[in-house]
């Protein structure tokens, strides 16, 4: 039903586009992706925000893309590796609200154990006792509802980490968390799985384009996480982050530049292709079973 909601609202603002005559700018200002959009921007961002991006790329109408997640039971391969297991733990909630957010329940709360039995590992997992228990407990767990509770339980763990001196173990979450939302972000605008001419997709991809851009803004500040509380060098991915933060600053464009791209300006782009391989790789190199 909701695939469907998503076709009959694509076919109305592609018609009200034809129809009316109006820029794209103009209909796509009374879009749901672009209040999103615009209100994201004007909160800005925090990489101690847990904030999820699943509904708004659910909003794009995109096909769930397996790939885009880690797989649940890799999680054995990260225990005894503590900053291996926090960092999986990020990536395993962000993977649980994409899935949940297109109707991936089953599977997302899959991931969401897989963060549970790694938080274990590292003496927090009574904080997502709550959705586990919760995922019986009703009918159907909104993505919303789901995202409340992952914040509170990244709330409790930092509480409790920073009790036990292990704040390096709360940042590597976070890293993991916003690591994986990136991913999450430029694997739907650089390989959107729905087949729609080049135009179409950027009158649905423009606005997720500004919101990634917030994101990626936010790197420095993943930076200076890592750094205020690394305990070896190198610390773990310190290098990779400032790699891609270097490869987002040549290639950086403010929410005005993105209302001018076209197609070809984003899809053939070798400095945004240059970046996704990076951060793929920086993914890779954090799920990594060996």
């Amino acid at each position: 039903m909701k695939k469907l909601l998503y076709a009959f609202a694509l076919a109305g603002l592609l018609l009200s586009c034809k129809n009316t005559g109006k820029p794209t700018e103009e209909v796509a200002e009374a879009s749901p992706l672009s209040d999103f959009a615009q209100n994201y921007i004007k909160a800005g961002g925090d990489i101690r925000n847990t904030e999820s991006v699943a509904n708004f790329i659910a909003l794009t109408g995109t096909s769930f893309m397996p790939a885009l997640v880690n797989d649940p039971m890799n999680y054995e391969f990260y225990k005894g590796n503590k900053v291996k297991a926090a960092v999986n733990i990020g990536v395993y909630m962000a993977d649980g609200l994409y899935q949940i957010s297109l109707d991936k329940d089953y599977e997302g709360y899959m991931s969401i154990a897989a963060a549970k039995q790694l938080a274990i590992e590292l003496g927090i997992g009574e904080v997502l006792d709550e959705i586990l228990i919760g995922r019986y407990a009703v009918s159907e767990n909104t993505a919303d509802t789901v995202l409340a509770v992952l914040k509170d339980a990244l709330l409790r763990s930092e509480t409790t980490l920073t009790a036990k001196n292990e704040q390096e173990i709360f940042a590597a979450i976070l890293v993991g968390n916003y690591i994986e939302k990136l991913y999450h972000l430029s694997a739907t605008i650089l390989e959107y799985p729905v087949d729609l001419p080049e135009e179409s997709k950027m009158l649905i991809l423009r606005d997720m384009l500004k919101v990634t851009q917030v994101e990626l803004d936010l790197l420095p500040k993943a930076i200076a996480l890592v750094e205020q509380y690394k305990k070896q060098d190198p610390a773990y991915l310190l290098e990779e982050l400032k790699k891609l933060n270097e490869l987002h600053i040549a290639s950086h464009i403010s929410a005005e530049e993105a209302e001018k791209l076209t197609p070809a300006m984003v899809f053939e782009n070798e400095q945004f292709a240059a970046m996704y391989k990076e951060l793929k790789s920086i993914r890779s190199f954090i799920v990594a079973t060996e």
